[in-house]
């Protein structure tokens, strides 16, 4: 037996699959570091200490820039004003002592359009406190004269009380009453282009709500033009039925002529 131990003991290449065998072993099953509880426990307080650190000094320079002037609007610039008063923009933006870094332009925006006369606003916010405010108003053509007093009317036919001054408008006057609506078409509106076109020295026009533009004759009997669409043609018809009633020695009480295929007088 002894001999057999010998014998293997003193084979090289042996030696060498048993050394190689212990040290594969060694190495399935290194060893485990060891872990101490106070390492443990400052390793977990380290991480939420430096956190909170970081969430104190957020906080604090958020406190700071809040408090600072310097972050609050000083400087509002007003675009495209020329009736509505840029004070008037800035009163309704809601930009006194605002703090610029909380500023929404599309909530600016949307308080500044209900301005009347304000068409389309745009807001822009430059930090640290820059306000640029675009706006485009409405452009009035007219002015409505009703028995409650002004009103102007835009190129789109909105209805609004005056936002500014414009001079030379042609006025729309009622005989009665208010008009019987919140806008007003836009036949309307360029019938009284066209008859501010062909009477260009004045400057107020009847209408009838129901009998449309109203003239008068120079003998004083009202000729009715209904929204003036065919304008040119309907005062040579009104000419010419006015030489006719002369040629008879006849005074209308009026002349109807909503439609030219369709006049008529009494």
């Amino acid at each position: 037996m002894q001999a057999n131990w010998s014998a293997l003991d003193s084979d090289p290449r042996r030696l060498l699959q048993l050394a190689g065998e212990q040290g594969g072993a060694r190495a399935a099953n290194p060893p485990r570091p060891r872990n101490s509880l106070l390492r443990g426990l400052a390793n977990w307080g380290g991480g939420r200490l430096i956190s909170a650190a970081m969430l104190l000094l957020a906080s604090w320079a958020i406190w700071t820039v809040h408090r600072a002037p310097a972050w609050h609007v000083h400087w509002v610039e007003v675009v495209g004003c020329t009736l509505i008063s840029p004070e008037q923009v800035v009163g309704a933006a809601g930009l006194a002592d605002a703090w610029s870094v909380e500023l929404e332009p599309v909530t600016v925006a949307e308080r500044v359009r209900t301005v009347p006369g304000v068409r389309t606003a745009q807001a822009e916010v430059w930090l640290p406190n820059h306000v640029r405010i675009t706006v485009s108003e409405e452009r009035p053509v007219a002015v409505l004269q009703e028995a409650d007093g002004q009103l102007w009317v835009t190129e789109r036919g909105q209805l609004l009380c005056p936002f500014g001054k414009v001079d030379h408008l042609p006025v729309l006057a009622l005989p009665s009453g208010n008009w019987p609506g919140e806008s007003m078409p836009a036949e309307v509106i360029n019938g009284l282009s066209a008859m501010a076109a062909a009477f260009p020295g004045q400057s107020e026009f009847q209408y009838d709500p129901m009998k449309g533009f109203m003239i008068k004759d120079n003998r004083g009997y009202p000729v009715y033009l209904g929204n003036a669409s065919e304008l040119a043609r309907q005062l040579a018809v009104a000419a010419a039925l006015d030489k006719q009633l002369r040629a008879k020695g006849q005074v209308p009480q009026f002349v109807d002529l909503r439609t030219v295929a369709g006049a008529y007088y009494r």
